[in-house]
């Protein structure tokens, strides 16, 4: 997402906007467990960094054992303290993730 939008500032212009695009990520519970997780999220949320898309499966699993068991924080408060916009959305319903990227896009 940083080089994105280094490319952006170097390559696009008024007419042309060469780099334009979103970078998603994917992670689940095991993966805001370690450390840096929580160093990129800020590092991304003080470089506003607008074109990353997160998509969290809190799904409360991690590869030690249900996650009630290793945390107990909430990750999307720790998100918006990081200064992130975050969404809750429905994994299960489709139409509900189409809308909620969009939304996350759009803004």
């Amino acid at each position: 997402a940083a080089s994105e939008k280094m490319a952006e500032a170097v390559y696009n212009t008024d007419d042309h906007k060469i780099f334009d695009h979103h970078i998603f990520a994917l992670a689940g519970d095991g993966c805001f467990q370690e450390g840096v997780s929580a160093e990129s999220a800020a590092f991304a949320a003080h470089e506003k960094l607008d074109n990353l898309i997160v998509l969290y499966d809190a799904n409360e699993v991690t590869l030690d054992k249900m996650a009630e068991y290793t945390q107990s924080e909430d990750i999307l408060k720790r998100y918006e303290a990081y200064g992130w916009e975050v969404y809750d959305s429905d994994g299960h319903d489709l139409d509900s993730v189409t809308a909620t990227i969009a939304a996350a896009k759009a803004s």
